[in-house]
């Protein structure tokens, strides 16, 4: 019958070291209990041991240790194996003890890492990892498999962790790592930086490159492979400021200088003066005096803004005024003269003239037009479109008048929008020595005309019957005056288109 062994349990009790009893050539020892040491704990043996005695401990307590140690047979238990099961065997050579532990292998943690040779836990002693991750280190400082395979994702530091997310903003990669820079995402501060005058431009073997354009009149031209930044040579130079000038030497029959107004340009010895900034004077002594005036011909002048005269001795002396043909004036604002000797001396004015009897200029036509808005019936003059001036009868002249007049209600309480009203007035007048009359109206009254205050004939008008408005012609104080009446609550538009025949001495103010 085999032999039966009895293992003396031997509890782990704190500030109390077990002395083993010499009964026998082997001892079984089992330890248990649970207890937190405050000083060292031991098993030893007593007297009378012998040589060859040996001893097999279970160890199954479960001990913390606060910083102390357990000892068996003399021997210090490793720290780490202290808090696990294992088992211990002993031999006594007579002098000493001889211990050997052995771990429980299905307990963990009593391997440290410096029990692990370096370069030794190799892939194979890893466990299984899910394909397309990686080993990080997780919360709490745990190794980690974090998923890295996703299309296109990069791995990137949080500060706290490394993720595994998405490119965007300027740039797009995919997953064979060719990277995209978004449209529009090259901004000036994202280029390096540009030496002050330079440009980028494609180079050799298309490599961007700077070109110094910065060089004073130099212009950018390509020559079919590059851009360059060359002189502007020949018939044309160019200023800084973009401003060219054509060599006048280099063209055929060269005929145009600079002016001595700004941006302004003149024939060439032929005494003309193009003064006015950005004037023209062309021709043989033409003189373009004010700015954007245009003088051309012989002996001109346009000395006004935005005055044009040409022909020959033409005067164009109000500004955006046009005097034409031959010796004629155009002295008033937006005026407009022709023909020989003609003088437009009023606002807007239209003179013509094509002949003389003994003065230069002593007959000629002159068409003028003028306005008037009324709301109510309050008599008012007619006046020029500057709205300040009346027709002056010049002094020692007769003036053959017709005078077209038309009116529209356009606004007002009474009546009906677009009542209209239509008169035609005639009359002789004149200015001799300062006196201004009507010339006397001889003969009987022709069908559909009337002669009223003082030889002025009026054609029977032509209204709506609700238009009680009238226009009146008279001369007083050398001034051809058309007076208009108009109604109570209605807003009317009076104009008058006059036609004057002038003959008498050339004495028009200019």
């Amino acid at each position: 019958m085999p032999r039966q062994i009895q293992y003396i349990e031997v509890p782990v009790v704190d500030g109390v070291n077990y002395v083993m009893t010499a009964t026998d050539n082997v001892l079984y020892y089992y330890i248990t209990g649970t207890v937190a040491l405050t000083s060292n704990w031991s098993l030893t043996i007593g007297a009378g041991a012998a040589a060859g005695m040996r001893c097999h401990i279970q160890y199954d307590g479960n001990v913390t240790l606060g910083g102390n140690h357990l000892f068996i047979l003399g021997t210090q238990i490793d720290d780490d194996l202290a808090t696990k099961d294992f088992e211990a065997f002993a031999f006594y050579n007579g002098t000493s003890w001889t211990v050997r532990f052995f771990p429980d292998w299905e307990e963990s943690g009593f391997i440290e890492t410096s029990d692990i040779a370096d370069d030794a836990v190799t892939n194979d002693k890893l466990n299984t990892m899910t394909q397309g991750t990686v080993k990080v280190g997780g919360a709490g400082g745990a190794p980690t498999d974090l998923d890295a395979k996703t299309s296109g994702q990069i791995l990137i530091g949080d500060g706290t962790d490394l993720k595994s997310v998405p490119v965007s903003g300027d740039i797009a990669i995919t997953s064979g790592g060719a990277v995209t820079i978004a449209a529009d995402a090259v901004t000036n501060t994202k280029l390096a930086n540009i030496t002050r005058g330079y440009i980028k431009v494609g180079g050799i073997a298309d490599a961007p490159t700077d070109l110094n354009a910065k060089t004073n009149g130099y212009i950018l031209i390509g020559d079919g492979t590059d851009v360059k930044s060359v002189a502007m040579t020949g018939d044309v130079t160019i200023t800084n400021a973009g401003v060219t000038t054509v060599n006048p030497a280099l063209l055929p029959n060269a005929v145009w200088e600079v002016g001595t107004g700004a941006n302004s340009v003149q024939t060439i010895g032929t005494g003309c003066d193009a003064s006015g900034d950005k004037s023209v004077s062309c021709g043989e002594n033409t003189t373009a005096s004010n700015a954007d005036a245009f003088a051309e011909g012989n002996a001109t002048t346009a000395s006004n803004i935005a005055a044009h005269s040409e022909g020959s001795g033409t005067i164009a002396s109000g500004q955006d005024a046009h005097a034409q043909n031959t010796f004629t004036i155009a002295s008033a604002l937006s005026s407009h003269s022709q023909g020989y000797h003609s003088v437009a001396h009023l606002f807007a004015s239209s003179a013509y003239s094509c002949g003389k009897f003994n003065i230069n200029g002593d007959a000629q036509q002159l068409d003028v037009q003028l306005k008037k808005l009324t709301t109510d019936a309050t008599p008012a003059y007619m006046l020029l479109g500057d709205g300040a001036t009346e027709i002056a009868i010049p002094t020692d002249c007769t003036a053959n008048i017709d005078i077209r007049v038309v009116a529209v209600q356009t606004a007002g309480a009474a009546g009906t929008i677009g009542d209209s009203f239509m008169q035609n007035i005639k009359l002789c007048a004149k200015n001799i020595a300062g006196v201004s009359s009507v010339v006397t109206h001889n003969g009987a009254t022709l069908a559909n005309y009337s002669v009223v205050a003082g030889d002025v004939l009026y054609e029977l008008s032509s209204c709506d019957a609700a238009f009680g408005g009238t226009a009146v012609a008279s001369v007083s104080a050398n001034k051809l005056h058309i007076t208009v009446t108009g109604e109570n609550n209605k807003s009317i538009q009076w104009v008058a288109y006059v036609s004057m025949v002038w003959t008498g001495y050339r004495n028009f103010s200019i």
